[in-house]
Order: C-alpha cells, then sequence, then structure tokens
C-alpha cells in the first residue's frame, strides 16, 4: 500500500501572485508546508504538483533543493495534473495537500490517514469546518484512494471540478461517503481561518509568528 502526498501549487495565484514564495517568518510559504509535511510518519512519498508553465520552475528547484520528488501538469486542469502525478508514482491512496496552509500538521496527517484506514469512507478530511467537521481552516488536509480520484476525473466535467480537486465529491456528498475524525478541542474553532489567500492573511500569520 503506497500513500502519497500531493502538494499542489504554483506562482501565479490571482489574488496573491508569487504567493508561494512570500516569506512567513524565515522561510517561504511554500517551504513551511514542505518541511512540516516531510515531518508526517505515515507517508510513503511527498509530490509537488506544478503546472508545466516556466512560472513554476522556481517551484521545482524548490522541491529538488528539500528532496521531495515533483510532477508537472495541467494549470487548469488540476484533478488531471492529480491523477498522472498519483499513476507516475504508484500511489494507492493519495494525501492532498494545500500549499497556501503553511501551518499544517503533520500529527494531524498521521491523524487523518489512521482514521482512513480504520474506516470504509470515501474521503476523509480534517483541513476545515466541511459538513459540521467543526476543524479550524488550515491544519490538516485530505484522503481518498486512487480509483476514487480516477472515478471523479471520469464523471467530473466542469471546469470548477477540474481546478478543485474534491470538489465534485462534496458537491455530489449523497453518492460518497465523507468522513472527518472527531476534531480535538484545541483545533475546534470551525470560524477561524489560517489559510493564505491574500497578502491580509499573510500579514495575519506573520503578526502570530
Amino acid at each position: 500500500m503506497n500513500i502519497v502526498a500531493i502538494i499542489q501549487a504554483r506562482m501565479d495565484s490571482t489574488r496573491f501572485p508569487e504567493k508561494m514564495k512570500a516569506f512567513l517568518g524565515d522561510l517561504t510559504i511554500i517551504e513551511w508546508v514542505i518541511l512540516r509535511v516531510k515531518k508526517a510518519k505515515l507517508l510513503d512519498n511527498i509530490v509537488l504538483a506544478t503546472s508545466d508553465e516556466k512560472s513554476d520552475d522556481s517551484l521545482i528547484d524548490l522541491a529538488n533543493k528539500h528532496k521531495i520528488k515533483n510532477f508537472r501538469g495541467s494549470k487548469e486542469d488540476v484533478l488531471n495534473r492529480f491523477i498522472k502525478a498519483a499513476s507516475q508514482f504508484n500511489a494507492d491512496h493519495v494525501v492532498r495537500i494545500c500549499a497556501d496552509n503553511p501551518f499544517i500538521c503533520y500529527d494531524l496527517i498521521d491523524d487523518l490517514i489512521k482514521y482512513y484506514l480504520s474506516n470504509n469512507h470515501d474521503l476523509v478530511f480534517n483541513h476545515g469546518p466541511q459538513l459540521n467537521s467543526n476543524f479550524a481552516d488550515g491544519f490538516g488536509a485530505e484522503i481518498l484512494s486512487f480509483n476514487t480520484l480516477y472515478k471523479i476525473s471520469e464523471e467530473a466535467s466542469l471546469d470548477v471540478h477540474k481546478e478543485h480537486v474534491t470538489k465534485y465529491i462534496y458537491d455530489n456528498c449523497n453518492e460518497y461517503d465523507i468522513s472527518a475524525p472527531p476534531c480535538p478541542n484545541e483545533l475546534s474553532f470551525p470560524h477561524l481561518s489560517f489559510d493564505v489567500d491574500e497578502v491580509k492573511d499573510l500579514e495575519k500569520l506573520n503578526n502570530i509568528l
């Protein structure tokens, strides 16, 4: 059984251009994510999946610097990028990591994997407050099987479902079994967000640091 974390990232964010290389404390946002994910104990491989645009060359350099794998694919069809990356690295199960979550917690990644392997759900998450899970936004991830990922890639036809990898599952939750582990009290703040979408979000996290 091969559990592969795929970090999705690109440089040309509309709301915050070159966000991945913006500094949070002494490290760039993408380096925070890579270094924290590398501390998870239950991952067999970590892949940074970015686009084949020239602007994302620097992300490949950072992946190489921190000795993780990389994959380049479609800029807009992120779901297809995930499928091809997962195939290349023979993933049986995929942990989806958002690169705008610099405070992602490696313990939560391991908890997510343990819960997923102990149950029989199509998708398990602990990265936000979806479906009244109560998790604060920005510390966890999502996990699903390669077979489920492939299934949604065959069924999804809308651009929004190709851009946002698991949105098709949430939008069709009557057809998929979605679950979240119990939320620890210290993370039970569904009204709080710690991801970085805009410059003001980065300023907030720098103030926290």
